[in-house]
C-alpha cells in the first residue's frame, strides 16, 4: 500500500512540477517584467519628412505610465516581442504633421489629406494613404534589458534546482516498489 502511494505521489509531482523553477524565472519572476502599452495608449501618429513617428503611453512594471515615441519604419516590428525599440525624443512630434487616427474607417468627408490611421485593436493600428494600405503595426511590448542579464546569471541555479527535484522524484518512484528491509529479507529468506 505504501509503495503505491509513493509511486502515485512521485508521478503526480513529475507531471505538475517539471522544470518549474526555470519556467518561473523566465515567465513570472520579477526578472521577467515586461514593458507594455497602457490600457489606454492615447496613440498619436505624425508624418515626418522621411518617416512616421508613433507616440503612445507605456505601462512600466511598477505600474507607472510613461509617454514614448519611436519611428515606425526604423523599428523592426517583429523585434517588439522581445527587444526595446529605439525610442526618440517626444519633441520630434512638433516637427511632424499629425495623422488622424480613427477607431473605424474615417467618416465620409473627413479631412485626412489622404493619410490616416485606424486602430485595429487596443495595441495595433494600420496606416493608409488615400486608397493604399501602408501596413499594420503593433505597439511595442518588451522586457527590460537589465532583466535578461540577471535571468541568464540565475538560470544555472534554477536548472540545478529542477534537476535535483526531478532526480529525487525519479529515485522515489524507482524505489517505491519495496522498502530497503523488505527487499533484502524476501531475497535471502527463501526456504524450501
Amino acid at each position: 500500500m505504501k509503495a503505491g502511494w509513493r509511486a502515485g505521489l512521485g508521478m503526480m509531482a513529475l507531471l505538475l512540477f517539471p522544470g518549474c523553477a526555470t519556467h518561473y524565472l523566465w515567465t513570472e519572476s520579477t526578472f521577467s517584467e515586461k514593458y507594455i502599452p497602457s490600457e489606454q495608449p492615447h496613440l498619436q501618429i505624425y508624418k515626418l519628412p522621411a518617416n512616421f513617428l508613433a507616440v503612445y503611453d507605456e505601462s512600466t512594471p511598477r505600474g507607472d505610465i510613461k509617454r514614448r515615441a519611436y519611428y515606425l519604419e526604423r523599428s523592426d516590428r517583429r523585434a517588439f516581442k522581445r527587444y526595446k525599440p529605439q525610442f526618440v525624443n517626444l519633441n520630434l512630434a512638433q516637427m511632424g504633421e499629425p495623422v488622424p487616427v480613427f477607431d473605424r474607417m474615417p467618416p465620409f468627408g473627413a479631412d485626412t489629406n489622404g493619410l490616416w490611421g485606424q486602430r485595429t485593436s487596443p495595441f495595433a493600428f494600420e496606416l493608409h494613404n488615400g486608397g493604399a494600405y501602408l501596413g499594420t503595426y503593433q505597439l511595442p511590448a518588451y522586457r527590460g534589458a537589465g532583466n535578461t542579464t540577471a535571468q541568464l546569471a540565475i538560470t544555472p541555479l534554477a536548472v540545478a534546482a529542477d534537476v535535483t527535484v526531478i532526480a529525487a522524484v525519479v529515485w522515489v518512484v524507482a524505489h517505491s516498489g519495496h522498502s530497503s528491509g523488505e527487499f533484502e529479507c524476501s531475497r535471502w529468506d527463501r526456504r524450501p
